[in-house]
């Protein structure tokens, strides 16, 4: 069964994290989406809170010493999950119509927010350029930032491609 992180170990969100045991000897860490640890920050056992599992006697095991405080580097896992960038829009756009880039059924984000969304745009249209530096500068996931109808050239289209990064630092289009 779980319990509270913070009963044993001090780690950047340790307060809304839960662990399980993993054998007798290992804990397992479910740091939660809204948590900020990352591969290079530590995670510290804390001194006299635990104590070997008992296996004989009561009365013996309460004799045992409490484990001495110990810190561990967290690293990153040996394979990194390449995110899988969705787009989705509509294929054809009204002369007054926003276009609406919705990037919710994209996947691999690890459970946390995005690292980074980059947008690259690929058009015959003068204005290419524009819709790429406003979508990376000004594009919000969540809800969806519409582009502009004002940014769209009628009778051309638009290739538009996202680049997302995991906090791990996998990226995927």
């Amino acid at each position: 069964s779980s319990f509270a992180c913070s009963s044993f170990l001090v780690f950047v969100g340790s307060n809304i994290a839960s662990c399980t045991w993993r054998d007798s000897a290992n804990i397992i860490v479910y740091p939660g989406k809204d948590s900020l640890l990352l591969p290079g920050d530590t995670i510290k056992l804390r001194g006299s809170s635990l104590k070997a599992m008992c296996t004989t006697v009561a009365a013996t095991c309460a004799t045992w010493k409490y484990v001495t405080e110990v810190t561990v580097d967290v690293s990153a896992p040996a394979v990194v999950t390449i995110p899988s960038a969705v787009l989705s829009t509509v294929s054809v756009l009204g002369m007054c119509d926003d276009m609406v880039l919705d990037l919710s059924n994209s996947v691999g984000s690890g459970g946390r927010l995005w690292q980074s969304v980059r947008f690259t745009v690929d058009s015959l249209a003068p204005n290419a350029s524009l819709i790429e530096d406003f979508l990376n500068n000004e594009y919000q996931m969540s809800p969806p930032t519409p582009v502009p109808h004002q940014y769209m050239f009628v009778g051309y289209k638009y290739f538009i491609t996202a680049n997302l990064c995991n906090f791990l630092l996998g990226c995927g289009d």
